[in-house]
């Protein structure tokens, strides 16, 4: 038995080492997790240890993705959770915020962890085989007489490509907190407690000659009763606008023994093409039908993609919307409404109105009608939406202790967030949660300190979030077809550079790289190693272009 009373069977339960069945590993990965059951059952069923703990402060897919890696062994930290939302808001549909992610392959090098969580996101989800665009697509023109493309399959799927999974973001959190609650009802391994509707506050550090390091957070809950938590790791999984790097960069004072540059965890932030674009989303019922060319009505696809177009066409009054795969047909579909703030789409401010404004503008979607009731269209009027954010960076991941003992960690948008057009964020965020679990591994199973392992993560990662900030800044941020002359220009001189690219690859066969934005769905390169490539590439073509252009003038 370990120090907390479980015995070696609850580890290998807790530590999900076989998400596959034995027989589909070979024999040497079948070696090597007995290798590293042995090891950590040793460090486990040895010297009696002092219980760790850490505090996770965020309850998104990040934050409660790090606490169920913390959780189990060979970490077996004591984890609170800190969320400012309430279970609800977390859990369930959020019209406002109707998020889809795609995890791809990257994103699922977290959920395979762990069994019971990558079997409900398969459940849960809708399986993209194509590694570009989608299984199923449908465009619908703006054009009356014109008849709806049926929905396509834009590459035939080939069956060695592994899925990819849409899974709407309530339902991301929600099958997190699924696994989380599982192992509790198990009565072993898991040590989670989840505190909604608390706000995150400060926190500062504590040094006792006679004990560890401590890192003591405070908080604040939904009644204005302060909460105090004593942590060996605090994890900032809190957002673009984290209050922990925040507070990091603002008040070094609260950590005075501790010696770090608070200016590293000032976020750096530069706007993209797509930065500014502003979203809301219209519910649509799951089964809503479109007006083909004849008169007829075809039924939709809740596994289809949709891109449904406007009548206008003006720089200011186009619109295109634009719906992603549910895996239920008796889920409602967000159409999202993606446009430039100076649209006029955001002067009207009543459902009436807004009623009308779409019955004009998309004559094929049968809006005269009872399809979307009276009560959303006075929530759509009414929605401010979301405006897509600038690209975020930064320099700094973690502090630690003098003694390593304790220490402070930042993953997910915290340390990088872009708008969604390279189809990484949850992906990123779970590519540091499995970076994390790994440098934190030794500190686990040997006599590795935690400082000299988030110092280990800090290393590895800090290249990655920089080369992602400049992915995002050029990967795809003219997908959404902006009307403004300035985005027709830019999306103009993108394709032709993105078709270059693709040409001197095959041309080459392969010796040159593709668009950094396809090798991002390579999940074996680094992003950091993608933009070398791409960079490379570049002085190359400068350096060509350069010498033509020299010869031309001479």
């Amino acid at each position: 038995t370990n120090e907390k009373g479980g015995t070696i069977n609850d580890y290998l339960r807790s530590a999900d080492i076989f998400p596959m069945k034995p027989f589909q590993l070979s024999s040497l990965s079948r070696l090597f997790c007995f290798l590293r059951v042995v090891m950590c059952a040793q460090s486990m069923a040895g010297e009696t240890k002092k219980q760790r703990t850490a505090v996770v402060v965020g309850g998104g897919p990040a934050g409660l993705s790090t606490a169920l890696v913390l959780s189990r062994a060979p970490h077996n930290f004591d984890v609170t959770v800190v969320e400012s939302s309430s279970e609800d808001f977390t859990r369930k549909f959020d019209a406002s915020k109707a998020y889809l992610y795609l995890v791809n392959q990257r994103g699922q090098k977290l959920t395979t962890k762990f069994a019971s969580l990558h079997n409900r996101l398969k459940k849960r989800s809708v399986e993209q085989t194509v590694q570009f665009g989608m299984n199923k697509f449908t465009l619908v023109p703006s054009d009356p007489k014109a008849f709806v493309n049926t929905t396509v399959t834009r590459s035939s799927p080939n069956p060695n490509t592994k899925p990819n999974f849409w899974i709407p973001r309530h339902d991301m959190v929600d099958i997190l907190m699924d696994t989380i609650n599982d192992d509790k009802g198990m009565g072993g391994g898991n040590r989670i407690d989840v505190l909604f509707k608390t706000q995150f506050t400060s926190m500062e550090s504590v040094l006792n000659e006679k004990e560890d390091s401590k890192v003591i957070v405070k908080a604040e809950d939904k009644s204005g009763k302060e909460i105090t938590l004593s942590a060996d790791l605090v994890v900032g999984a809190d957002g673009i606008n984290s209050n922990v790097r925040n507070f990091l960069n603002s008040n070094p004072n609260a950590f005075q023994s501790w010696k770090y540059n608070s200016k590293t965890f000032k976020a750096k932030q530069k706007n993209s093409p797509a930065s500014g674009l502003r979203l809301k989303a219209l519910q649509l019922p799951p089964d809503f039908k479109i007006i083909d060319g004849d008169g007829s009505l075809v039924d939709s696809e809740h596994d289809s993609s949709y891109a449904i177009r406007s009548l206008e066409k003006g720089p200011t009054s186009y619109l295109s919307l634009g719906l992603l795969p549910m895996s239920s047909s008796k889920n409602k579909r967000p159409a999202n409404f993606i446009t430039r703030p100076n649209h006029e789409l955001w002067n009207i401010k009543t459902g009436k109105e807004m009623k009308e404004y779409c019955i004009n503008a998309f004559p094929k979607m049968r809006f005269d009608t009872d399809v979307v009731s009276a009560e959303e269209w006075d929530r759509f009027a009414g929605s401010e939406g979301t405006r897509f954010p600038p690209v975020t960076y930064c320099k700094g991941l973690q502090i630690s202790s003098p003694d390593e003992k304790a220490g402070v960690v930042l993953v997910g948008d915290a340390i990088h967030a872009f708008p969604p057009d390279i189809g990484q964020g949850v992906n990123a965020a779970y590519e540091d949660v499995v970076a994390l679990d790994n440098a934190l591994q030794e500190s686990s199973c040997s006599e590795k300190s935690i400082g000299s392992s988030l110092k280990d993560y800090e290393k590895d990662r800090a290249a990655e979030a920089k080369a992602i900030f400049r992915l995002a800044l050029v990967g795809a941020p003219y997908q959404y077809k902006q009307p403004l002359y300035r985005d027709k220009i830019g999306r103009f001189l993108w394709q032709l550079n993105a078709t270059l690219r693709i040409i001197l690859n095959k041309l080459s066969f392969g010796l040159t790289p593709p668009p950094a934005i396809m090798l991002g769905f390579e999940p074996s390169l680094k992003f950091s190693k993608i933009m070398f490539r791409a960079d490379m590439l570049t002085a190359a073509l400068t350096a060509f272009l350069s010498f033509i252009l020299l010869k031309v003038i001479i």
